[in-house]
């Protein structure tokens, strides 16, 4: 069977009926292969309070999707939030209040790179369109889908009126592929810097994912 021509492809907005299938897709090509999630010192496994928190964006509107017309079968996906100014504060209580320790450690160090990249005095902003996650089905990878997706979230980003998007960016390959979109890096974390209380590298990360990224794009 041939690869899904892209103009059988459809873009769009997920919406609550999505929140199973978009679990299963988020399970199989986008925690599958996450580097906070699978280096993690711990274990590799997604916790659930991570995956909700992800479930949690399609009620804003702000997970895309790219979906074969003809199975419904979700093959990307990608989704941000609009933060403010307490964006770390926020973080950092959440941290707090999850359930697991394995989120509440990646809440954190997502906390330490959003603090380094101080994005809202950066940019002289009080809103940025945050990118949480992308990520394309393996045997779609190579056409063109990831670009699709970021570019719908550029727009939406937009429409929501924010003049700032930014991305953790925790992989080597989604980081060459923001450059490509004009994505800056304005901080870079190496994953061995990044020790618990008691000196343990807490992200055992393989090369060529050795850091993490803080990237931003100028929309308007």
């Amino acid at each position: 069977m041939g690869a899904t021509p892209l103009s059988d492809i459809q873009f769009r907005q997920a919406i609550p009926a999505d929140r199973e299938a978009l679990r299963e897709a988020l399970g199989t090509f986008f925690y599958a292969e996450e580097p906070l999630t699978i280096y993690y010192y711990q274990g590799s496994d997604v916790t659930d309070d991570d995956m909700e928190f992800s479930l949690s964006l399609i009620e804003e509107g702000f997970v895309w999707l790219a979906v074969e017309q003809g199975s419904g079968r979700i093959v990307g996906l990608s989704g941000g939030a609009i933060t403010e100014p307490d964006e770390v504060t926020h973080l950092i209580d959440l941290a707090g209040r999850t359930e697991t320790k394995k989120f509440a450690d990646i809440l954190r160090v997502l906390g330490y790179l959003s603090h380094e990249v101080d994005v809202f005095n950066r940019y002289g902003v009080d809103k940025v369109y945050h990118l949480h996650f992308l990520a394309v089905d393996s045997r779609l990878r190579g056409r063109s889908l990831g670009r699709i997706l970021m570019e719908k979230q550029f727009e939406y980003a937009v429409k929501c009126g924010t003049k700032v998007l930014r991305a953790d960016v925790t992989g080597f390959y989604s980081a060459k592929l923001f450059e490509s979109l004009g994505m800056e890096t304005v901080k870079v974390i190496a994953y061995s810097d990044y020790l618990t209380e008691d000196g343990q590298q807490m992200f055992l990360a393989e090369e060529p994912h050795d850091c993490m990224k803080g990237m931003v794009k100028i929309l308007q």
